[in-house]
């Protein structure tokens, strides 16, 4: 009789519409592939807008500290001819994380006056440009031999007239990894910070 009742049950499962097998079964396993199809690309979507966004704002972080190395750098060389070639080295040093191709130019420059970075290296100011071979940052025209008055004479004395200030502003391409957020396949990105120039002790400064 218990086996007569168990097949009964059986049957009666693969007949009604919510059984094993049945119809209904399939119907909903229908509509769970469908959600699975319209979901999947916005899941993807989310994915991978994490991985560009999150990469973005890391090359941007290393890009803002780099410039901060660099004023640093600058700052703790009051009138020495070797600044811009050590604020280069620093910020070069800073970007060793992003890949080879990414820094592209540097400018070190008299900010005493300004407040805003530079539209070029016009006047006092000392341009780099990115050598991926080294990996660092060379100028073709700068010579400590001979440095310009704005770093030979900074202000860092205390005598009349604004205090020295020095600024450095890098520049570095920032390469997408999907290209799923438009047609660029890059994004240009830019740092710049500004630092009071530290004073020569008095014994210097006579």
């Amino acid at each position: 009789m218990g086996r007569v009742v168990r097949a009964a049950g059986r049957m009666r499962a693969r007949i009604e519409p919510g059984g094993h097998g049945g119809p209904g079964r399939r119907g909903e396993r229908g509509a769970a592939l469908i959600e699975a199809a319209i979901l999947m690309p916005v899941v993807l979507l989310i994915v991978f807008g994490a991985i560009e966004f999150s990469s973005l704002y890391k090359d941007a972080a290393t890009l803002s500290s780099a410039a901060r190395s660099g004023g640093r750098t600058a700052s703790a060389e009051p009138r020495n001819a070797n600044m811009p070639v050590d604020t280069a080295a620093a910020v070069g040093t800073a970007l060793a994380s992003l890949p080879a191709t990414s820094p592209e130019e540097l400018f070190v420059y008299d900010a005493t006056s300004s407040t805003s970075a530079p539209s070029g290296c016009g006047g006092n100011c000392v341009s780099f440009t990115w050598d991926k071979a080294s990996k660092t940052f060379v100028s073709s025209g700068y010579d400590p031999t001979s440095p310009p008055s704005w770093i030979a004479n900074q202000n860092v004395c205390g005598t009349s007239g604004s205090w020295a200030r020095v600024g450095v502003w890098v520049k570095a391409n920032h390469p997408f990894v999907t290209n799923l957020f438009g047609a660029n396949t890059s994004k240009t990105l830019t740092s710049n910070a500004i630092f009071r120039v530290e004073p020569l002790p008095s014994s210097q400064c006579g």
